[in-house]
């Protein structure tokens, strides 16, 4: 049941309350569409499970957050997509690098998750498509098969400007 997968829900990291209206100023002049659908975000599954299937994801969510320690992310670098025709510019979040190996927090459980010296949301990712291996969209859609965690800012002409855009936001 959990296979179903809607493009009108997303797993993802939203930034808090204090942070958003800067952003939401750029994405309002240059995320038109996706401005009005969405806050700003990094999705870490999209699409997700429609919601009648919330329950079950809720349940297999609570499994992988065990062997999650908490963490903070800042957005501070800017960085672009290259998509040819437009440019996506986009936050770079930066996070906590994990030791080699987490242990569950669970005591009942003595597994351990393998996550090679990942950084948390590279890790945070490859454990939600352990519990949800069809959501594997993000990495399927990207350029390098590789999921790259961002949150978009929104559509630039061309490279040069999506460039010089960077420049600016991170002056």
């Amino acid at each position: 049941a959990r296979s179903s997968k809607d493009v009108q829900t997303a797993l993802c990291i939203v930034p808090p309350k204090s942070v958003i209206e800067p952003i939401q100023a750029i994405r309002r002049e240059r995320d038109h569409k996706a401005f009005k659908r969405w806050p700003p975000h990094i999705n870490l599954a999209f699409p997700f499970v429609a919601e009648e299937h919330f329950d079950a994801a809720k349940r297999a969510m609570w499994n992988v957050a065990g062997y999650v320690p908490p963490f903070t992310v800042t957005l501070r670098r800017f960085e672009y997509f290259d998509h040819g025709r437009t440019c996506t510019v986009y936050m770079k979040p930066d996070v906590a690098v994990l030791p080699k190996t987490q242990k569950s927090k669970n005591n009942k459980d003595k597994d351990e998750k393998k996550n090679d010296g990942q950084d948390v949301l590279h890790y945070c990712h490859e454990l939600i498509l352990k519990a949800f291996p069809e959501h594997d969209d993000l990495v399927e859609r990207s350029d390098d098969d590789e999921f790259t965690p961002h949150l978009t800012l929104g559509k630039w002409p061309n490279a040069q400007d999506a460039r010089r855009a960077c420049k600016e936001l991170e002056s």
